[in-house]
């Protein structure tokens, strides 16, 4: 389960609950610079686990919003592969 957050990170974050729950602030780097959420949920199911994942409080439809519509699911993708391999899952370039 989660461990405490160090103390080097403890600023990017808004609120975790041991165990089950990191709320992350993150900035905008394509648009105003404001700060967005991204909420981490992890619910126990036996002897396994589901993790959701929400990223909200965006400034309606900024560049941001619009880049990171598809962004998150390499990510989550590469986790899946990574807790249940130990290896990191290698995802090809996209043809331009």
């Amino acid at each position: 389960m989660l461990a405490d957050l160090p103390e080097s990170v403890d600023d990017d974050f808004i609120k975790s609950q041991r165990g089950n729950l990191v709320l992350q602030d993150e900035e905008e780097p394509l648009s105003s610079g404001s700060a967005t959420v991204v909420t981490w949920e992890i619910e126990p199911r036996g002897g396994t686990c589901k993790l959701t994942l929400v990223h909200d409080d965006f400034d309606g439809e900024t560049a941001t919003y619009k880049s990171v519509g598809t962004g998150w699911n390499p990510v989550l993708s590469g986790l899946k592969t990574l807790l249940e391999t130990g290896k990191p899952l290698v995802i090809a370039p996209s043809a331009a």
